[in-house]
């Protein structure tokens, strides 16, 4: 199945589930009955852009502080033309954002990563998590 197949497939089941849903709104509350939802599948607005394509995935964030990452990251995008790094551990605790006893966030080494990368033209895809160590 070919990727816009796999959308209008999904569109349209979306589309159902929802309609389903707003049926059963309608039987309990009569304001919603002239509620009408279209969708054009057969329209092609233009090209869907994959975000993967360009983008290379990496370790946790803090790894963007060793100078060998950084010139990895250099001769990566001068070698393949990516656009974006993915990368994880934002807010873990080795980066310093809440550290303990502080009554406030420290966003300084989220900086320094984030001006690290653009620096070097590549933009963070950030996937944010969590995970307190305490």
């Amino acid at each position: 199945m070919d990727r816009r197949t796999f959308l209008q497939t999904t569109a349209l089941a979306s589309v159902h589930t929802i309609a389903s849903g707003i049926g059963n709104a309608e039987q309990m509350d009569p304001i919603h009955t002239n509620r009408v939802l279209s969708v054009k599948t057969n329209k092609t607005k233009g090209p869907l852009p994959h975000v993967w394509e360009e983008c290379m995935g990496s370790d946790r964030a803090v790894v963007a502080f060793r100078e060998q990452w950084l010139s990895d990251l250099e001769l990566v995008k001068k070698t393949t033309g990516m656009k974006s790094v993915r990368f994880h551990g934002l807010f873990n605790d080795e980066m310093g954002v809440w550290p303990p006893g502080s009554k406030q966030p420290n966003f300084l080494h989220v900086d320094m990563v984030f001006d690290a990368m653009l620096d070097r033209g590549t933009r963070p895809l950030v996937e944010l998590s969590f995970m307190p160590g305490a």
